[in-house]
């Protein structure tokens, strides 16, 4: 997870600091953990926007950057599946 998308990530008080409500997406992160899914978050943007781990909701990981992370998975054999706005 990098760029704005972090926020989702924000553990609810964190959250609920800068957006004024509850994190919606706190059940469904937690759901999804549960099942074996891991959230890794780049590195660099945590450093960027002046972030710590112990601001995010918890069992998050932290990469040194999205690129890093990406290249080490694809490595591993995962495939790398880009998500497009379509215009």
């Amino acid at each position: 997870v990098h760029g704005s998308a972090t926020d989702i990530l924000l553990n609810n008080a964190n959250y609920k600091a800068k957006y004024k409500v509850d994190n919606p997406n706190l059940s469904l992160i937690k759901q999804m953990q549960s099942k074996g899914a891991q959230f890794v978050v780049c590195g660099q943007i945590m450093s960027w926007d002046g972030l710590k781990l112990s601001d995010l909701t918890e069992d998050i990981k932290e990469a040194f950057s999205a690129k890093t992370a990406l290249s080490n998975y694809q490595t591993q054999g995962y495939i790398l599946y880009k998500f497009e706005e379509n215009n």
